[in-house]
């Protein structure tokens, strides 16, 4: 009976864990290669999707990236984004929509990023026994971090961000990946700030310079103009931008992309 009641106390206890990052499948990285990681994850999946953006709430993204992931279907869809789950997050949305599973969601990050993360900013009913199982894939630095995601992924979903995004969408175009760039025309950022040089909102940044072709944008390092100007091509092709204000328009728009997407 002693027994009994010893392995209820010690399922209870389990069940109200705290974990902390020592709790995590950490794996450290020292380059870019990707292969060995899509062999243990979504490498079998038709879309395997990086998601990039702020890690604010973003209610419109997670309209837009749940009617998406509907219409794709779930089971050939898989997910690259980083571990830090803020709640509202891009990368918290990512995750309620792939699910905490390593054959539907792959982590990415950096080793400042990892050590910034903030385990106690997760929403409350994240299971964080899941996620502790989830390997959890640290590189050295943002480059070595934007080329992982890209050589991962062959979709590029960008809903805003900072320079490191804008440097994302240049690499997804590098490998001939598809990118959608959602702008969310209630944020009231700027693409850039004008006085700093320092990118505000990715996605409208890349819009105002390569998309609306606005003379006066200052040009950030992210961005590699050289390659763009040599390959007008990639970002009329594999680009599409998405400007939604309520609900509605972000479905709908979602229902635009996958048809990109899958086309």
């Amino acid at each position: 009976m002693s027994y009994i009641m010893e392995k209820i106390k010690t399922m209870r206890n389990s069940l109200h864990k705290k974990y902390g990052k020592e709790d995590c499948n950490v794996i450290y990285h020292d380059t870019s290669d990707v292969t060995d990681i899509l062999k243990s994850s979504i490498g079998e999946k038709t879309y395997r999707i990086a998601t990039a953006g702020y890690s604010a709430p973003q209610d419109l993204t997670a309209k837009f990236l749940s009617a998406l992931d509907k219409r794709l279907k779930s089971g050939k869809t898989g997910y690259i984004t980083t571990p830090a789950l803020q709640t509202g997050s891009i990368y918290d949305i990512t995750t309620q929509v792939s699910g905490l599973n390593s054959k539907n969601v792959a982590f990415f990050t950096t080793e400042e990023y990892w050590k910034n993360t903030d385990l106690s900013s997760f929403r409350k009913d994240l299971n964080m026994k899941k996620y502790s199982q989830v390997p959890i894939h640290v590189f050295p630095d943002t480059r070595t971090y934007a080329e992982a995601t890209a050589n991962a992924s062959n979709i590029l979903i960008c809903t805003g961000g900072r320079g490191v995004a804008v440097t994302e969408i240049v690499e997804a175009l590098k490998r001939k990946s598809k990118v959608v760039i959602l702008i969310n025309e209630n944020l009231k950022n700027e693409g850039i700030d004008r006085e700093s040089e320092q990118v505000e909102c990715a996605s409208k940044y890349f819009w105002n310079i390569i998309g609306d072709c606005q003379k006066d944008i200052p040009e950030v390092s992210q961005l590699d103009l050289d390659f763009l100007r040599t390959h007008p091509g990639r970002e009329n092709q594999l680009v599409r931008y998405y400007f939604v204000r309520n609900d509605e328009e972000a479905e709908r728009s979602a229902l635009v992309a996958s048809d990109f997407i899958g086309g």
